[in-house]
């Protein structure tokens, strides 16, 4: 209060429960020679003091303040001579109609509250800035919610009505991104010498490491158990990797392999570091015998790549002891075709020197054939005995007389015969009168051929 007859100010606590307590609680705030005057709230949150016939205004700058601490100001305006103050000052009306709102930064998929705080309010209209929302962008309601479509920066816009006033406000809210973290596979294979760079970089996050770092990234270079923790806005999300480092794996099967018929080779793998391993073959340990013809491939992967090597076995065969036809009678003048076998890894001499694939024998003879590679060498032998060949032919069947004979005959003078009717003689006569299948065996050496002609007697 300003109190004309001493010129001071006082400052009461109306906090206090009872009268007595209020009244105990003056305190003079400003005192001054000067005349007094009225109070006034002014629009700057200030308490202006009118001083009569005073070319000054005095001023208590901070009104909500307990005792001294209110600021007072004796000489706080100083008018511009020769004007003075008089008893009051201009009227200041301290209660306008202004609305307004609280909401709170959310995050996205949450509902976000709106509550008015201002009373005297007859109607409403929001908007939440969110036309992707539809109908769902505006209420009418005093304390609404919505759920925004997107994260990012969104104005509200508050239009409240009381009694004929009508005031507009506009806020700024901001919806955050929910966080997520993956640093990568749980268990990582890398190579000795590579590095790994972990990305947890999120937006409005920080990071904790296992290591106590706190960047957004980590770098892995030897065996690790890696853990981050991400501190969001929205969530606190936790994630582990193993980063394991392989050697480069280093394969010798050793050199192409050539071994005699009835050999045998022992591969083996020797695999000095850690990958999954597997033979072409589909075997499972790592060493393997073979004693035919093969090609082998050891391959191993690990986090250096995949790796393999090859080895190629040849197994020579031993030279075959028995590769021409038995030996052989030939009871016609036709040649004789030896075909010797198909082989590459053999060698192949015939007895006049020669090493055709085809040896022709036309005489009697004994023909030899030898074959020899790195595993040894073998002969065999054919004997072909030419005989000659039987020319006898008795002819056609025949139809004669009744009382008529023909002459039936040989004509290889060095053979014999052995006719049906008992006779040995090369030529015989029919007989008169009989029909008759004559038969007869011819021999030459060796060979023997067998001849018939029928004669019908009519």
């Amino acid at each position: 209060m300003c109190s004309y007859s001493t010129s001071d100010v006082r400052q009461f606590d109306l906090t206090q429960v009872t009268a007595a307590a209020i009244s105990a609680s003056e305190v003079v705030v400003g005192a001054s020679n000067n005349g007094g005057g009225m109070l006034q709230l002014a629009k700057d949150g200030a308490i202006y003091c009118a001083r009569n016939t005073q070319g000054v205004i005095s001023r208590i700058n901070d009104p909500n303040e307990l005792g001294l601490a209110c600021n007072w100001e004796d000489s706080a305006v100083v008018l511009i001579s020769p004007t003075t103050s008089r008893w009051g000052l201009p009227t200041f009306i301290q209660s306008f109609f202004s609305v307004g709102f609280s909401a709170e930064d959310h995050c996205f998929g949450e509902e976000v509250a709106f509550s008015v705080d201002t009373l005297g309010v007859d109607s409403l209209l929001w908007n939440f800035g969110d036309p992707t929302s539809g109908t769902s962008d505006t209420s009418t309601t005093v304390n609404p919610t919505h759920t925004y479509t997107d994260t990012g920066s969104f104005t509200v816009t508050l239009i409240a009505w009381g009694d004929t006033l009508v005031d507009t406000v506009v806020q700024e809210i901001f919806v955050y991104p929910r966080q997520s973290l993956d640093i990568g596979p749980a268990d990582t294979l890398l190579c000795r010498g590579d590095t790994l760079v972990l990305d947890a970089s999120d937006a409005f996050s920080t990071y904790l490491w296992q290591d106590s770092s706190t960047a957004d990234a980590f770098v892995v270079f030897d065996d690790s158990l890696v853990y981050v923790t991400l501190f969001g806005f929205c969530d606190t999300l936790t994630d582990t990797i193993q980063v394991r480092f392989d050697d480069p794996v280093v394969l010798d099967l050793g050199p192409d392999t050539t071994f005699c018929q009835g050999g045998s080779i022992t591969v083996t793998a020797d695999l000095q570091v850690s990958a999954d391993w597997m033979w072409n073959t589909g075997d499972t340990t790592f060493s393997i015998r073979r004693t035919q013809t093969d090609t082998l491939i050891f391959s191993a992967l690990n986090g250096c790549g995949p790796f393999a090597d090859t080895i190629i076995i040849e197994v020579t065969p031993n030279p075959d002891s028995s590769f021409l036809p038995p030996d052989t009678l030939n009871c016609f003048d036709n040649a004789i075709f030896l075909t010797r076998p198909d082989n590459d890894s053999i060698m192949w001499i015939w007895s006049d020197s020669s090493s055709v694939e085809v040896f022709e024998v036309d005489t009697t003879m004994t023909v030899w054939l030898a074959a020899f590679n790195d595993c040894g060498f073998s002969v065999d032998t054919f004997t072909a005995v030419f005989n000659g060949e039987i020319k006898t032919e008795l002819g056609e069947d025949t139809v004669i007389c009744n009382e008529d004979s023909i002459q039936l005959w040989g004509t290889d003078s060095l053979a014999s015969y052995q006719w049906n009717t008992g006779d040995t003689t090369d030529t015989i006569w029919t007989i008169p009168g009989e029909t008759e299948n004559y038969i007869v065996t011819i021999r030459l050496r060796e060979c023997e051929l067998v001849e018939s002609r029928r004669v019908f007697a009519s």
